[in-house]
């Protein structure tokens, strides 16, 4: 792996992992948990159905494997309140191009 050989010995991979569903902080605030973890190996992996004839490609996935006693809780990330992306893509709009047409 080309990043493998790019890395010195005593450089260390880390996984960040952020939660699909808020929890509870101690506050009782609405926050998605992030957990850090170091990297013991990475592997490329064929997907399932690579192997079926009748598709024309081959999806191609990692496989990760981690140091167990190494995943802590990093931080918790603020829950936002629900906000229209219409509102956040005509501001950027607007921010970069001046007039919405």
């Amino acid at each position: 792996c080309e990043l493998e050989k790019l890395r010195r010995p005593d450089q260390k991979m880390f996984l960040v992992v952020l939660s699909r569903s808020t929890s509870l902080n101690l506050k009782n605030q609405h926050v998605y948990p992030v957990q850090v973890a170091e990297i013991k190996s990475v592997v490329p992996k064929l997907c399932e159905g690579s192997f079926d004839e009748s598709r024309r490609s081959i999806s191609l996935k990692s496989s990760i494997s981690v140091n167990c006693w190494t995943r802590q809780k990093w931080f918790d990330l603020p829950a936002m309140e629900q906000f229209s992306t219409d509102e956040v893509k005509r501001g950027v709009f607007l921010k970069h191009f001046g007039e919405w047409t």
